[in-house]
């Protein structure tokens, strides 16, 4: 049975997030946390305290409205079959999604996408672009899931291990060996534009050769451990660019309900000038991202 944390936001309708997360995930068999994160009251509010009971009268409505919200979801999700437990903390939230995944022993984080345009996410990140970095589980970005059974599954593969456990571990937590669905798989041929520009022209060529010949042999090894697990709907794509561009465009184009990915790792550096390609999909792709951990 699959452990799913969910942090609820009270100021938003959760009727439609469900409804995404159930067209991913087989709630009927999934145990579902539910996290509150509460911000600390801010000081103004303390001060007024001392003159009045506002901040105690406050504070009972934000813990009404969590309950009543609680009880919504709960009642929500254990029609569909999910066992539900609910927990209430403070602090920021992206640190408290994480650690909770942590003491929790979750196997995946379903979070919205928040509605952050770019120049914000470039400046301070959404709480889901923290959690994609950071958690210690797989991160599933609900975006708009159409109302009706996932028909389409987007895969990318990058020749790694990690990218082949995601494809193999997708099967599990998506049940896509139970699903009448298409999974396609995609490797993306990049070289990096420094290598362009000063390597030699033959030179920039045989490596090109040489990633689509990996590449091609990636694709057919991870769909032969996909047909083995039980998929039968496969088939598989080779690009040659930018990896989140061609994923996102590809997903675009097969018009995907979900795009899965391995976590991937970039520097300090190169994640503050470009962010990883996980993060980068999750962010700007249209449909759902399940980030595997």
């Amino acid at each position: 049975m699959p452990k799913i944390l969910l942090p609820v936001d009270v100021l938003h309708p959760h009727d439609e997030f469900i409804d995404q997360l159930d067209k991913l995930v087989n709630l009927k068999s999934s145990q579902v946390h539910l996290l509150y994160v509460k911000d600390e009251l801010p000081g103004y509010e303390a001060i007024l305290g001392t003159v009045g009971d506002f901040p105690e009268d406050l504070k009972h409505q934000i813990e009404q409205k969590i309950a009543d919200e609680f009880a919504a979801v709960k009642s929500n999700l254990e029609a569909r079959g999910a066992a539900v437990t609910s927990e209430v903390v403070g602090g920021l939230a992206g640190m408290m999604i994480e650690q909770c995944a942590l003491d929790s022993g979750c196997d995946m984080i379903a979070i919205s996408a928040g509605t952050h345009g770019r120049i914000e996410q470039f400046l301070m990140g959404s709480t889901a672009g923290r959690v994609v970095n950071h958690a210690p589980c797989t991160v599933l970005i609900l975006k708009h899931v159409p109302n009706v059974p996932i028909k389409n599954v987007l895969i990318a593969i990058d020749g790694s291990d990690a990218a082949l456990n995601a494809a193999t571990a997708a099967v599990r937590l998506f049940s896509l060996d139970e699903r009448d669905v298409q999974v396609t798989l995609i490797n993306v041929v990049s070289i990096k534009p420094m290598y362009k520009f000063i390597a030699p022209v033959q030179f920039v060529a045989a490596i090109e050769d040489n990633l689509v010949m990996s590449g091609e042999a990636s694709l057919a090894a991870a769909e032969k451990e996909l047909s083995d697990l039980g998929v039968t709907r496969l088939d598989n794509i080779l690009k040659n660019g930018e990896p989140a561009d061609e994923i996102i465009n590809a997903a675009k184009t097969l018009k995907a309900d979900l795009i899965v990915l391995g976590a991937q790792g970039r520097s300090a550096v190169e994640k503050f000038l470009m962010g990883s390609v996980s993060q980068r999909v999750a962010t700007f792709a249209k449909c759902s991202t399940a980030v595997i951990k």
